[in-house]
């Protein structure tokens, strides 16, 4: 037979485990209580715990308390944004590592693979240009019917560096890289208004900064036509002076011969000079990958298409348009 002294010390042990199991004989009566409080970053959690034994020998009751605080690493809080901060620490990283693999393949020779949308880009290109030329091989008088008179332009300048001479007579050095939008008179006719498509990414050299460009078929301005063009994140972001100060223009080419062409040019755009900086800052790591777009031209409908031609136009070629946009380095 356990005595008063005996059952109270079993008692408050299984208290203190949270357990009021009591093996006796007589009427157990048990009850518990959890009770959390927050302060800041801590967390305190309180248990409470009563056991009552009645016997015909004995009365018998223990209580105990049991309080823990979590806090710094075992706070749940504390624990997720010390992942977050480990999660841009190594995207940080992993950017530099691709920047020093860049580095050593292009030094042997090895061309870095193209993403999905930038080789899907460049097949829109190449046969846009085979075409063309098919037809022009098929018709002796199809190269006025068929071949547009910048496909040499755009095979030779695209995606490259040239050096040219401003109207100052200063040499400068510009990138050109082109974009074919396709299935013109479907998008004109059935896009609703403010519906665009963005291009692929691509970059401003082969360690430069990685932008996009973006096409609403029906704008709001009256529905014209509007091309805009913005900052990405790209692979070589922590490298890179910010925010993006590189002067820029777009275009819209002109598929009538040399002489008579007239391709709808933006001004140059400086960056710092139009929007604020919030469009041109280092795209963030966890966010979107696109800043918004900013800079752009619009190409009103009475100008894409005259009066004369309603469904034809100079800017038009196989239902698709063509725009380049150049920037200054």
């Amino acid at each position: 037979m356990l005595s008063a002294r005996q059952v109270t010390l079993l008692l408050t042990l299984a208290a203190v485990l949270l357990d009021c199991t009591c093996n006796t004989e007589g009427p157990v009566q048990e009850a518990s209580g959890h009770e959390v409080k927050r302060n800041g970053s801590d967390v305190t959690e309180t248990h409470h715990a009563t056991c009552t034994i009645s016997t015909e020998e004995l009365v018998a009751k223990a209580h105990t308390t049991f309080t823990k605080v979590l806090s710094g690493a075992c706070n749940e809080r504390t624990v997720r944004e010390q992942i977050d901060d480990l999660k841009e620490v190594l995207e940080e990283q992993l950017d530099e590592i691709r920047k020093m693999l860049r580095i050593i393949m292009k030094q042997e020779n090895v061309n870095f693979p193209l993403d999905q949308k930038e080789t899907s880009h460049r097949v829109k290109l190449e046969k846009f240009e085979r075409t063309s030329s098919e037809n022009s091989e098929g018709n002796e008088n199809a190269s006025n019917r068929y071949a547009s008179p910048r496909l040499r332009e755009i095979k030779k300048y695209n995606n490259t560096i040239q050096q040219i001479i401003t109207e100052n007579k200063e040499p400068v050095k510009m990138f050109s890289w082109y974009w074919r939008v396709s299935d013109l008179s479907k998008k004109l006719s059935q896009w609703e208004l403010g519906r665009s498509q963005r291009s692929p990414t691509f970059y401003v050299n082969s360690a430069g900064y990685a932008l996009y460009l973006k096409i609403t078929p029906r704008s709001f301005l009256d529905e014209s036509l509007f091309v805009t063009m913005g900052v990405t994140r790209g692979r070589h972001d922590p490298i890179l002076k910010w925010p993006f100060p590189l002067k820029l223009r777009i275009e819209i080419l002109d598929h009538s011969t040399e002489g008579r062409r007239e391709d709808r040019t933006s001004p140059i755009w400086d960056p710092r000079e139009f929007c604020s900086e919030y469009f041109w800052t280092r795209p963030k790591i966890t966010a979107e990958p696109d800043n918004p777009d900013c800079l752009g031209l619009n190409l009103p409908r009475k100008v894409l298409f005259t009066k004369s031609a309603p469904k034809r136009s100079k800017y038009v070629w196989d239902n698709s348009l063509i725009i380049k946009l150049s920037v200054y380095l």
